[in-house]
């Protein structure tokens, strides 16, 4: 009793999902047109009726979207049982499950019983994205290419609608013809069957991956009822339990009161009617997506991920930086930072970045572009996570949060996308200002960081002419950078008293620090920000650490095992240089410090050094310095004593110098 045809306009339930208001690429007018035409006494928006997502990076809000809501309502209001089922991009709206808005009921998922008896599970279906097993290669060529197939369409379609042909989709045609796609579709349409024949369903109605498509497996019957994005497709159950699709871009070629009806065109069957172009498109794509590559590298490294990944993909492009050691040092080694660069290549920069970053911070993790997303091996590096993995900005955002808050350092490009060729040559576009909350939020440092790299001319050259179009070439160019390197350069970090009072309006704030990355490209500019504070040293080797303690006069240990030791001499030694990195740590905590790189001044060499160390962790507890004051000032003359600094000494003096020891500089950790 399963039917794909156009059927009638009237119908008992219609299911409609994947809307996306308030994305750019949502089919609100055509949406409008269905609702209009179509009479039915339920109707089910399963999930993704809102594009929170979309909105938070990029506010795009036409009337059209404000008119789809102004429809359900009224058909809400008119007696038309509405029931939203949230959805992944309006993951929000699940928290008030159980609740109405309007008329308009809101659940996290339903049965439906069918006029012939049968139970649908109804659920948005991305809970079922963890069942899917497919390589990287396959999420890189659709999560990368999506948007961009989408724009495409748009040019495609506005092309044909001047030839009076009607609406077709680019992006569902070519995702039914590559094989990897293909495959995930089938994995996850399993697994939606499998969830509802263990649960007791008879079938069972998702959205979520925008393929439509009605069909029985095992008796029970899988039913997807697309999206208003590529197919612009709703799912209809008739008076007698009857289940099909409506694909509205072929329907209102057929109803006389549409627009469509003095169209000539009818829907293309685009394999049967252009044969000759589907093979040479196909090859092209795979061509662009060096498809045969990325399964090969994914077939002989399949165990690898997080860093190992990101060190192997670095050396089979053989893409390597450079970066100067004192400013690798401007990285701070502990405590939360945000790690804020320009993305001029889109790809490869970005690994290169966090393999950077994690030489002083293993605990680095990226803010998470489509491409670098795709990769699954990489997901343990990433924040946040996209569509398929199934979770809300509001969850990304709060575990972005709690990184920072556990002191964790995190790398953002704030531009969002790869940077394109302008007036002033290949910079970022505008910078959105949300890195500034988040530090601000976990009251942490950030770091500036310029990466000196290029696409090729013809990338620029198409970004000029068809920016979307360039977006399908960045695989492309990542090839093209094989056997390259960049430079990098790194600035000082900002701490949180400088970021604030500057500007008020955080887009302003952004956009200066902005000019601060391009501002790292000429050695002889002056820093937007006032001057702050060296970063603090990195710490010393722990086990060279060891060595010279354990080489150093014992003094006793403590209760729990710690051992004091004394170390004359210190001049040039890993100890002195970490006591100088901890006091300075120490230090700067209170408001106070030297603001260089350690906390060592030029009595260190020659005074003693008390060091309490845990042999157990490899740290310096703690540490205070001391001198026999008569023999110091015997030794290097006047100057010899710190106190001498801070006070004058009278002649009377003299006769107590030969029992006087000198103490301070103390800090414990």
């Amino acid at each position: 009793m399963i039917r794909t045809r156009a059927p009638s306009l009237t119908a008992r339930t219609v299911w409609v999902s994947d809307i996306h208001l308030g994305y750019r690429h949502c089919k609100a007018d055509y949406l409008l047109e269905f609702l209009a035409a179509i009479d039915c006494e339920t109707i089910y928006l399963v999930g993704d009726v809102l594009d929170l997502w979309s909105l938070k990076t990029q506010w795009h809000w036409p009337a059209q979207h404000s008119a789809v809501l102004r429809a359900l309502l009224e058909r809400a209001e008119r007696g038309t049982r509405v029931v939203y089922v949230a959805g992944n991009h309006d993951e929000l709206v699940r928290e008030f499950a159980g609740n109405a808005f309007g008329r308009i009921a809101i659940a996290r998922q339903l049965t439906h019983t069918c006029a012939d008896g049968r139970r649908l599970l109804v659920t948005h279906g991305d809970e079922f994205e963890s069942w899917i097993r497919c390589s990287a290669p396959a999420k890189l060529l659709g999560s990368a290419s999506y948007t961009l197939l989408l724009r495409m369409n748009r040019v495609y379609n506005g092309f044909r609608a001047w030839r009076g042909k009607p609406y077709w989709s680019l992006a569902g045609y070519l995702k039914n013809r590559v094989g990897n796609a293909r495959r995930a579709i089938e994995s996850f349409e399993d697994a939606a069957s499998d969830y509802a024949r263990a649960h007791g369903f008879d079938g069972i109605v998702c959205g979520h991956i925008h393929q439509p498509c009605v069909r029985e497996r095992d008796g029970v019957v899988y039913c997807n009822d697309g999206d208003w994005i590529e197919n612009c497709s709703a799912l209809a159950e008739a008076a007698d339990g009857r289940l099909e699709l409506l694909h509205w871009p072929r329907l209102r070629e057929r109803l006389p009161h549409t627009e469509a009806a003095n169209e000539a065109a009818r829907w293309p069957d685009f394999g049967r009617r252009h044969r000759w172009l589907r093979t040479p498109l196909l090859a092209v794509l795979r061509l662009l997506f060096h498809e045969s590559r990325f399964r090969q590298f994914a077939e002989q490294y399949p165990h690898l991920d997080g860093m190992d990944f990101v060190e192997k993909a670095l050396e089979y492009f053989d893409f390597s930086y450079t970066v100067r050691s004192d400013e690798r040092e401007r990285i701070p080694a502990t405590g939360p930072v945000v790690i804020v660069a320009n993305h001029p290549i889109g790809s490869l920069d970005g690994l290169a970045l966090l393999r950077l970053v994690s030489e002083v911070r293993p605990d680095v993790k990226a803010v998470a572009n489509e491409l670098l997303m795709a990769i699954a091996p990489l997901h343990p590096l990433l924040l946040p996570v996209d569509a398929l993995q199934g979770r809300t900005a509001r969850d990304n955002l709060r575990r972005i949060e709690a990184h920072l808050g556990d002191g964790g350092a995190l790398v953002i490009f704030p531009a969002g996308e790869v940077s394109r060729l302008g007036a002033r040559g290949v910079r970022d576009g505008a910078w959105r200002s949300g890195f500034l909350r988040m530090a601000r939020r976990a009251n942490a440092d950030i770091v500036p960081v310029y990466v000196d790299g290029r696409n090729s001319a013809f990338f620029y050259a198409v970004s000029l002419l068809v920016k979307p179009l360039s977006t399908l070439l960045l695989i492309r160019e990542m090839f093209r950078q094989a056997r390259n390197s960049v430079g990098i350069r790194i600035g000082r970090a900002i701490p949180p008293a400088c970021q604030r009072g500057l500007d008020a309006d955080d887009t302003r704030l952004a956009k200066r620090f902005r000019g601060e990355v391009y501002a790292l490209a000429r050695p002889q500019a002056r820093s937007l920000f006032p001057p702050a504070p060296e970063a603090i040293a990195h710490p010393e080797n722990r086990q060279l650490l060891r060595r010279e303690l354990r080489a150093a006069t014992p003094l006793g240990e403590t209760r729990d095992g710690k051992r004091i030791g004394l170390c004359r001499d210190a001049r040039g030694t890993a100890v002195l240089r970490e006591i100088g990195r901890l006091r300075e740590i120490a230090f700067r905590a209170v408001g106070e410090g030297s603001g260089a790189r350690r906390d060592i001044d030029r009595f260190d060499p020659h005074y003693e050094h008390i060091v309490l160390w845990d042999d157990h962790d490899l740290e310096i507890v703690g540490a205070y310095r001391l001198v026999h004051a008569g023999q110091a000032l015997a030794r290097h003359g006047p100057g010899a004593l710190y106190t001498g600094t801070l006070f004058e000494f009278g002649p009377a003096m003299a006769a107590l110098w030969p029992q006087a020891c000198e103490l301070g500089r103390s800090f414990v950790q």
